[in-house]
């Protein structure tokens, strides 16, 4: 609804204007009125109407000086000017000045309304407008927060050009000259384990994290689908890389210790003197970050000290017949299998089997103890996720297959790598079906709330418990449309029905699927539909118009 604020000195006018129009009928709010300028100018910056309606003559401040001050402090205000005939000299400066209108005494109510009406339309098409081009801005920064993801992950796991590196991070106006670097990736995490439902602290923690690093002169802060969060870090010398190592690392705690229930796992690559070296620092980084399965939350583990966490799994005393199995915690490849990604299974097993030690593997009986246990670890997780035995590749029963794979230690490798990846694809193929349900259980919400004017993404992401980041590409993979989108043709769709089913006015239709200024309402059917309201109701086709 459009806000009016009515400023004329003279009491009957004034008294005659506010009573003789149905305001709210047409969309518009009468906020208040003043006697003159000087009185509406603090009342007019305080109330903030979207249309002035002013005298041109009035005593202290008239209609020309309160429209200059007005303009200066509110520029998108509309103005309207009413004027008697021998003012209409004044016409031409209130126009330099950015009046909307002018209309000449008598006004009836009529052509005032008519006149609101007019530019009302040219409020609601400048919004329009002006929101098109907010979204054009947010899509591009979207775009190219995924190109630069994109061209990140080219430096992590390719030899690039030297030349298409400089080209693509100038396209990208991205600075990464430097004698030095390294990569820092780091997994914020919900409190007591990972894949627990998505809590809004989570979302406030990881947004923080990219208002600290996002436009940071000093670091490439990039999103990744998989991992988290990767800053690459650029120093001119080893000592000035391993200072902002460290303030990064202090940058990212600061940020944890703001949001109450948040776990995080911070992993450290190894420095690199080029840009063609930044492959070993991800992959180092990467190798340090598959502890998170392994040892406790909050965490900060270097790759140059990934030693002192080798032979975790056993006791000090590494004689082969002295090996507590039981130290084999069976939990370090739950973790992985409820949270972990099929990218990560290579490196998560050979960072397990440093752990475990080179001496434990070389036991053939160690090998098949592991294979049975892997094997029902991923069964009783495959249960958990609704399949059963015959969903998991079991090689117990052929005592062919079983020699070959425990055979050797590459045999014994590879085959809990497939027994992993097997896991994962049958928890994503569960979640699949859960995105599916959970895609339902927000389309009901946005049916049953569409009326509602603030009804949004991150409302609607709330109700099914993920992040409303990660429900808008869920949304958007499942449906084809974007949340916005999808909420405009049910609310289209709404009107239509009662466009052709009731005699009830379009403001009031408008109001009834979500729209409260009916202008906008109007503005919004049109683009979407190809004809104004009136045309639907009347049949007229969007090819007649």
């Amino acid at each position: 609804m459009l806000k009016i604020f009515l400023v004329e000195d003279e009491l009957i006018i004034r008294e005659n204007i506010k009573r003789s129009i149905d305001w709210e009928s047409y969309g518009f709010e009468l906020l208040g009125d003043a006697s003159d300028g000087e009185l509406a100018l603090p009342m007019i910056i305080k109330l903030a109407p979207d249309i002035v309606i002013t005298d041109i003559k009035m005593p202290f401040m008239d209609g020309l000086e309160l429209s200059r001050a007005v303009k200066k402090e509110m520029p998108k205000v509309k103005i309207i000017i009413l004027s008697g005939y021998g003012e209409f000299s004044y016409a031409k400066e209130a126009l330099n000045i950015g009046v909307t209108d002018y209309l000449l005494k008598p006004v009836d109510a009529v052509t005032l309304m008519e006149t609101l009406e007019k530019v009302g339309e040219i409020i609601y098409r400048e919004r329009a407008e002006e929101e098109s081009i907010n979204q054009y801005k947010l899509e591009m920064e979207e775009n190219i927060v995924d190109l630069k993801r994109r061209f990140f992950m080219e430096l992590c796991t390719k030899a690039l050009d030297e030349e298409y590196i400089a080209l693509r991070s100038s396209q990208l106006n991205m600075d990464i000259k430097a004698d030095f670097y390294n990569i820092i990736l780091v997994k914020l995490l919900c409190a007591e384990q990972e894949f627990k439902a998505y809590s809004e602290n989570l979302f406030d923690a990881e947004k923080e994290l990219f208002v600290r690093f996002g436009n940071h002169p000093t670091y490439q802060y990039f999103e990744h689908l998989i991992i988290g969060s990767a800053l690459l870090i650029k120093g001119n010398n080893i000592n000035e890389l391993e200072t902002l190592q460290e303030e990064a690392i202090e940058r990212i705690l600061n940020c944890v210790k703001n949001n109450e229930g948040v776990n995080y796992f911070i992993a450290v690559g190894e420095p690199a003197a080029s840009t063609r070296e930044l492959v070993k620092s991800f992959n180092t980084a990467n190798r340090a970050l598959a502890y998170r399965y392994m040892l406790k939350p909050d965490q900060v583990v270097k790759a140059n000290h990934l030693a002192s966490y080798q032979y975790i799994f056993r006791p000090n005393d590494i004689i082969l017949s002295e090996i507590d199995v039981k130290r084999l915690d069976e939990r370090i490849v739950g973790n992985f299998i409820a949270s972990g990604d099929k990218g990560e299974v290579s490196v998560f097993i050979d960072e397990y089997f440093k752990g475990i030690g080179e001496t434990a593997l070389n036991s053939y009986m160690f090998r098949q103890y592991l294979v049975i246990d892997f094997y029902f670890t991923v069964l009783r997780f495959a249960k958990k996720f609704g399949y059963s035995q015959e969903n998991i590749e079991d090689i117990s029963q052929d005592q062919g297959k079983m020699n070959a794979v425990i055979g050797s230690v590459p045999g014994t490798i590879d085959y809990l790598k497939n027994l992993l990846v097997q896991a994962v694809e049958l928890r994503d193929s569960v979640s699949t079906k859960k995105y599916r349900k959970l895609i339902e259980v927000a389309k009901a919400y946005i049916l049953e709330n569409y009326a509602k004017e603030d009804i949004s993404l991150k409302e609607a992401a709330c109700i099914v418990n993920v992040s409303p980041s990660h429900f808008s590409t869920i949304f958007s993979q499942e449906e084809g449309l974007t949340f916005s989108e999808y909420l405009t043709r049910i609310r289209m769709t709404k009107a239509k029905e009662l466009l052709k089913c009731t005699d009830m006015r379009a403001s009031e239709i408008g109001y009834k699927v979500g729209y409260k200024d009916p202008h906008y309402f109007s503005f919004m059917f049109k683009k979407t539909q190809n004809r104004t309201p009136k045309d639907y109701r009347a049949g007229i086709s969007a090819g007649e118009i």
